[in-house]
């Protein structure tokens, strides 16, 4: 913690972040932050979308935003594209480009929990509840994760001006008509959310 807060007491940076930290060690971790009073983190950049939350909005998730006031970086909001209509899309790791397999228009997050399958299913659902708020699978994907009491910020990709314009819409939507895109999203919860493991980044090691 000590060398984590030298980032910002050094000058190097005005803030701090962590990220995919389980609730008790970063817990602990804050706690130590407190007791010596060191700068503490701004928010824990966590996989969090319409169908990837269980993880997320558990009393274990919920404690550590609460005792400790840190704050949420939603990513993988679209779940790599999928939520967006790109269902075909897969996982590439490592591993695969040395068996001769690569990915065709761009790589998508590791699938934690397995959990992938039953997210391609929900999409038509997805799309439907849109349609019936006037807006698009990806705008009120985006919607909802705005809408976490803890949110700090928000990743989306996009590849063209187009994107841009379309996911911003649901900036609008999350500010006037919140319940609407909570109820309408309610059945679209996947269990089995969990935490990617640990890995070498360097070397593509689980």
């Amino acid at each position: 913690v000590e060398a984590m807060a030298d980032l910002v007491t050094s000058g190097l940076t005005r803030e701090i972040a962590v990220s995919l930290w389980t609730p008790e060690p970063l817990m602990d971790a804050m706690a130590l932050m407190a007791q010596k009073n060191l700068p503490r983190p701004r928010f824990i950049q966590l996989q969090y979308n319409v169908c990837r939350r269980t993880l997320i909005e558990s009393p274990e998730y919920q404690r550590l935003f609460e005792h400790t006031g840190i704050l949420m970086q939603a990513a993988d909001t679209l779940e790599g594209g999928i939520l967006a209509g790109h269902v075909h899309r897969e996982r590439f790791n490592p591993e695969d480009r040395d068996a001769g397999n690569w990915f065709a228009d761009r790589n998508i997050p590791r699938d934690s929990g397995g959990i992938r399958p039953r997210i391609r299913q929900a999409v038509p659902a997805l799309t439907a509840a849109a349609e019936k708020l006037g807006a698009t699978p990806a705008q009120l994907a985006i919607a909802f994760s705005l809408l976490h009491p803890a949110l700090d910020t928000l990743l989306f990709g996009s590849t063209k001006p187009s994107q841009i314009e379309e996911n911003i819409g649901a900036l609008q939507l999350a500010s006037q008509r919140a319940d609407d895109v909570l109820n309408a999203v309610l059945d679209l919860k996947v269990e089995g959310a969990a935490a990617p493991p640990l890995f070498d980044v360097s070397a593509g090691i689980h």
